[in-house]
């Protein structure tokens, strides 16, 4: 099997300048799934802000190098090894850590086979924003009948936190941004 990947790697810049980051591609081959393990084909990963913050290395906890990109995403299960009875060839996963890439065999363990019928886009979009919305309304403390203002409210995070919000109970006002109108 071939893996083609998107990868941050280091190089130095000339003229004693700081070392930096390079996003680049790379091919490898890989072995076959081994127990407990399962072989994915990647569907659909999005990018996030966070996820351009960290090719940078200004996100939280710098990786180590080399890394593969893309905090989220949604995979193909297409091998599975000895042991593995949760997922099946052909059962869409969610996937986190390095998605940005074409396949991967990794640990089967935390895989679940996403519902039918949904597009892969979407699904692949479940887990940095809904969670970031999620810390947000756990670190207010939002309580039934509070009200919420959140501004860019059109982003993943303002619509995933309103939907949070309202099933809490609380009230909200949200602000958008109108780029179409704004003259510069």
């Amino acid at each position: 099997m071939v893996l083609r990947s998107r990868s941050c790697e280091p190089f130095s810049s000339p003229v004693s300048a700081p070392p930096t980051r390079s996003p680049r591609s790379s091919t490898s081959r890989t072995a076959a799934a081994r127990p407990g393990q399962a072989a994915v084909d990647f569907l659909a990963a999005p990018i996030n802000p966070a996820d351009l913050l960290n090719l940078r290395g200004q996100y939280g906890v710098v990786p180590t190098l080399p890394a593969n990109a893309g905090f989220e995403g949604v995979g193909l299960v297409t091998a599975v090894g000895p042991g593995v009875d949760h997922i099946r060839v052909g059962d869409r996963v969610l996937l986190g850590g390095g998605t940005w890439r074409e396949r991967h065999i990794l640990s089967a363990a935390g895989l679940f086979a996403l519902p039918p019928g949904l597009p892969s886009e979407q699904l692949a979009m479940l887990t940095v924003n809904p969670l970031t919305a999620r810390a947000l309304i756990h670190d207010a403390q939002l309580q039934p009948g509070q009200w919420v203002i959140k501004n860019a409210a059109n982003s993943g995070v303002g619509r995933a936190f309103f939907t949070l919000a309202k099933k809490a109970g609380a009230r909200g006002s949200r602000s958008c941004a109108d780029l179409a109108s704004r003259t510069h």
